[in-house]
């Protein structure tokens, strides 16, 4: 689903944004709360926005959603780059919250940022995958070694800066369940896969042995990062062959413009991205239907 916001709507709730009243702890839960009320006001999201991220495809698209009049430099260790201001990060956090979940952080990843700035640099090992390098990254779920109730339930990304318009990837599982063999889809949700946690996480347990599908409530939801999970077996090896030939061909590849933003399911939907080109600069925040608004989990 999408929804476009005219320039002048923009305008408007980028200066009620400004309005909002100061506080010592700038994004704090009572911010939240006034930024969700703002963009329910302007994008009008009703129930079935809301059981399509929950429930359905997974995705919402979102475009011309205000920005920061001036941008600098992020600062990767922090949940926001103070020179610049705040209206990203409140229209990010808002429009999450406004979606009925409850944007939260990892006390181990980023030390507990709510908002992570994805900033890739051209590190000297370009090889590695991750969301902070430049080199191409698999389809992934974030969080896949971690149990159910405390993996993010949504991602929401938003877009400051791109210069060459590199695509997200995403893969709704509902595009590629059927396609399955049913030998494949039975062996992908058993535990017989190795999945790691990833380089952001700073955590000690790093491996665990799980399944990559789980059946939820009748629906099939999946955890996975394909660059970084190992089968066990003849069979768990194939059945993996199998669903990355699968994912590959069912991708949705989502170019960037500013002020363009996307919150999907991360239960439901994998997303990686290309070989990044040229200055880029998103907003990520996890969304979760566990905790409550602005808690910082520590796993460990």
């Amino acid at each position: 689903m999408q929804i476009k916001l005219d320039k002048h709507c923009a305008n408007a709730w980028k200066n009620e944004l400004k309005l909002l009243p100061k506080t010592n702890k700038c994004l704090s839960t009572e911010l939240i709360e006034h930024s969700a009320k703002l963009a329910q006001k302007y994008l009008n999201l009703r129930n079935v926005h809301l059981n399509e991220l929950k429930i359905g495809g997974g995705l919402l698209e979102f475009s011309n959603l205000p920005i920061d009049d001036q941008l600098c430099h992020p600062l990767s260790s922090t949940s926001s780059p103070h020179p610049k201001g705040y209206v990203s990060e409140l229209v990010l956090l808002g429009v999450t919250k406004a979606c009925g979940l409850n944007p939260f952080a990892y006390k181990e990843e980023k030390n507990g940022a709510l908002v992570h700035q994805i900033t890739p640099k051209d590190l000297k090992d370009n090889t590695r995958a991750s969301s902070q390098g430049m080199a191409k990254f698999d389809f992934h779920t974030d969080g896949a070694y971690l149990s159910r109730n405390i993996r993010p339930h949504t991602l929401s990304l938003m877009c400051l800066v791109d210069e060459k318009q590199t695509a997200t990837n995403l893969v709704k599982i509902s595009d590629v369940i059927n396609k399955l063999s049913h030998k494949s889809k039975n062996v992908l949700a058993e535990s017989r896969f190795v999945h790691t946690a990833p380089e952001t996480f700073k955590v000690q347990n790093k491996r665990i042995k799980s399944s990559i599908f789980d059946l939820v409530d009748g629906n099939y939801e999946i955890k996975a990062a394909l660059h970084n999970i190992n089968a066990t077996d003849e069979d768990s090896e194939s059945a993996l062959h199998e669903l990355k030939s699968i994912v590959s061909e069912n991708q949705i590849q989502k170019s960037w413009n500013v002020g363009d933003l996307i919150i999907f399911n991360n239960l439901r939907c994998l997303h990686g991205h290309g070989e990044i080109k040229g200055n880029r600069w998103l907003q990520r925040c996890y969304g979760t239907y566990t905790f409550s608004s602005t808690t910082v989990l520590d796993i460990e």
